[in-house]
């Protein structure tokens, strides 16, 4: 069995390689993407968030909930 490692320090040896059609350049084009993936997850992180906040409402009646990471703060 090999072993291997995961980690984020590996990420050094990462490299995208980005082909455009000549209209926008490939700097644009990751910038671009990078701003659509942070849009999404925010919107992901929001539906979990009020997902918690309703399941908490339900549990203890008193309309609050921890956040979902369990650090006490909504």
């Amino acid at each position: 069995m090999v072993k291997q490692n995961h980690t984020l320090d590996n990420l050094h040896a990462t490299s995208i390689k980005i082909q455009t059609e000549g209209t926008i350049t490939p700097q644009d084009t990751l910038e671009e993407a990078a701003s659509k993936l942070i849009g999404t997850i925010s919107d992901l992180e929001a539906k979990f968030r009020r997902e918690f906040t309703f399941k908490g409402s339900e549990a203890d009646g008193t309309g609050t909930a921890d956040d979902p990471y369990g650090t006490g703060t909504a």
